[in-house]
């Protein structure tokens, strides 16, 4: 009896451990596909999140590369359509100038061209270059065979380098006096036997290379020679008492008892009592020493003098090299009444 107890209980214990292995054992088995669930679901995650990263990069890859290529065709069209339109306009340019050179006259002589540009035509059918003298005028025509405009310009004439300036129509200026500066510094040269004079402007170290005007005088006669060497002029007057009652405007000294003055009057002050003897000798010799001017020619001198560093006068010759021509005359002024005045007399408007 009491080993069918024991067996019992043997039995019971035993059932019971066994029911509690089995709920242990399924625990672990729950607790075993959790773990793998979570591990596959962080796999899954983790792949996912991977292959999305991986597409986005290659997507975004994609995408710059489209628009870099986009805008790099964009640039490169960009520049060959400047390119080409540069190129055409640089062209159509070249034929213009091409079709206006060709429609250039090269017959002997002086022509213009049609964009307003002025040559000379060679016999050869060149242009010239160079400084030329055409007629009365004097240009210089530059390397491309047009004349200079507007420009200095260093010559050589006569062996001598001057300092000349060409105008707007391309002509040297003969006077260039309204060009200088109010502190330019001159130098007079006065050609006694060729009865003129040269004014000249100092150009920096370069000396009195200037040619500024030339002046037709009447100097001394024989006997009554004017005085030769080199002075310091100053003013005297705006009217000058002469010898044998004759008087002049605008007298500076020269030196001693010689004056630059203008040609003589009869009458002090008196703009209409001009010699119309002494106007018509102008440019030979008349004087008894003075130098006689036109009224312009005296005046500039006159107030000029300060600024004249050295006056020359020197025998020389009729045939003396000189850059500027000796200039002409005017004809004598006359009123209706029969007085005579001088054309170049700034105070004859005045008075008129």
């Amino acid at each position: 009896m009491n080993y069918i107890k024991r067996l019992t209980a043997f039995v019971l214990c035993l059932a019971i451990s066994f029911s509690f292995a089995n709920v242990k054992a399924s625990a672990g088995n729950v607790s075993g596909d959790a773990a793998s669930a979570n591990a596959t679901s962080s796999s899954a995650s983790s792949n996912a999140s991977e292959n999305a990263s991986k597409d986005a990069s290659s997507n975004a890859s994609k995408d710059a590369s489209k628009n870099a290529e986009a805008t790099t065709t964009e640039i490169v069209s960009g520049d060959a359509s400047k390119d080409a339109t540069t190129e055409a306009a640089t062209t159509e340019k070249a034929k213009a100038t091409t079709e206006k050179t060709l429609l250039e006259d090269m017959s002997i002589g002086l022509h213009k061209n049609a964009d307003g540009k002025i040559y000379y035509a060679n016999k050869n059918g060149k242009k010239a270059t160079g400084y030329k003298k055409v007629g009365k005028a004097e240009y210089f025509f530059g390397s491309d065979g047009y004349a200079l405009v507007k420009k200095w310009k260093y010559v050589k004439l006569n062996g001598t380098k001057y300092k000349l300036y060409f105008g707007a129509n391309g002509k040297r200026v003969l006077d260039v006096s309204n060009l200088m500066k109010k502190n330019t510094r001159y130098a007079i040269d006065v050609i006694l036997n060729k009865c003129m004079i040269m004014i000249y402007a100092k150009d920096g170290n370069k000396g009195y290379t200037i040619p500024v005007k030339a002046m037709t005088c009447s100097p001394g006669l024989p006997g009554h020679d004017t005085i030769t060497g080199t002075y310091k002029i100053r003013k005297v007057g705006t009217w000058h008492t002469l010898f044998y009652n004759s008087y002049g405007q605008y007298a500076t000294n020269i030196h001693g008892n010689f004056l630059f003055h203008s040609v003589c009057y009869t009458k002090y002050g008196d703009h209409y009592s001009l010699s119309k003897k002494a106007y018509s000798q102008l440019g030979q010799k008349a004087s008894h020493g003075c130098i006689r001017l036109l009224v312009k020619d005296a005046k500039w001198i006159y107030e000029h003098a300060a600024n004249i560093d050295k006056t020359t006068l020197r025998k020389g010759s009729k045939n003396t090299k000189t850059p500027l021509a000796k200039p002409t005359t005017k004809k004598i002024g006359k009123t209706l009444d029969g007085r005579y005045y001088d054309p170049t007399d700034p105070k004859i408007k005045q008075q008129v």
